[in-house]
């Protein structure tokens, strides 16, 4: 009998320890509104993994103005980390290169190990006259992608 006391203090004692090493585990939540200037840009490529896209006109305007949702989390980590309270805006915004007409927004979505940044929805509003289109990235290419 005292064997298998024993037994269960020690298998409550290894699954307490296997949930507090996961205490560490957050997930965060953010919204972001980025104004984006055209400056003669008459086409817009959205590069994003975003589940959730949209396109919609406004009536008149010189820029592009996005709408983001997204969520960060960290989920199994083996250690002590940082967590954040909210969302930091920086890793919701887009990224932009310009080539002549064209402006590409590349999104910061990432995952790597058990860390993940995902956009869930963007909205992208933009002027008469101005093509917007979106070029989705497979979930898998955000393994280790960094955009600066």
């Amino acid at each position: 009998m005292k064997f298998l006391t024993r037994l269960s203090i020690i298998s409550l004692a290894l699954v307490a320890a296997s949930c507090a090493s996961h205490s560490d585990d957050f997930l965060v939540k953010g919204t972001l509104r980025q104004r984006v200037p055209l400056s003669g840009a008459a086409e817009i490529v959205i590069q994003c993994y975003c589940p959730e896209r949209h396109i919609a006109q406004q009536e008149k305007g010189d820029a592009v103005v996005l709408d983001v949702a997204g969520r960060y989390g960290s989920g199994g980590y083996h250690g002590a980390q940082d967590k954040p309270r909210r969302m930091p805006s920086q890793m919701l915004s887009f990224a932009t290169k310009r080539d002549g007409n064209r402006a590409v927004l590349q999104s910061r979505e990432f995952t790597f190990m058990h860390h993940a940044l995902v956009l869930t929805r963007v909205t992208v509003l933009a002027p008469p006259g101005v093509e917007v289109r979106f070029e989705a990235i497979p979930r898998e290419a955000l393994y280790d992608r960094n955009v600066d």
